[in-house]
């Protein structure tokens, strides 16, 4: 059972460095026709903001509840833990992963920031 944690927690915090840290989804899914369109807005603006990433974007000009869950490393962190958790474990182990893998990100997020100098 805890052993799945080993799992779980490099996943999510993964999955939060991509989403908070990068544009990688921006990047890919921008590239299909489909979901094309849902960017058109950021495609636009983004010259105007200096290395904002598409979280962060959605939060300054789509203000709403969706764009707060996905926007905040907290919120976003404990759906991210919950849907790991129990895609690969029991639902007990949500709050471990949760808190286990947020500090993770916190300090993998810090390391990054204070090598890169940004």
């Amino acid at each position: 059972m805890i052993e799945n944690l080993l799992h779980v927690v490099p996943l999510s915090v993964m999955v939060m460095f991509l989403w908070f840290d990068t544009n990688v989804f921006y990047e890919y899914l921008s590239k299909i026709p489909v979901l094309r369109r849902m960017f058109r807005t950021y495609d636009r603006n983004k010259k105007h903001y200096d290395n904002c990433k598409y979280a962060e974007f959605l939060m300054i000009h789509h203000n709403n509840f969706w764009s707060k869950l996905v926007s905040c490393p907290y919120c976003l962190g404990f759906w991210v833990s919950l849907a790991s958790t129990l895609s690969f474990s029991e639902i007990q182990f949500v709050p471990v992963n949760y808190l286990i893998s947020l500090m993770s990100y916190m300090l993998y997020s810090s390391i990054l920031t204070r090598i890169n100098g940004s």
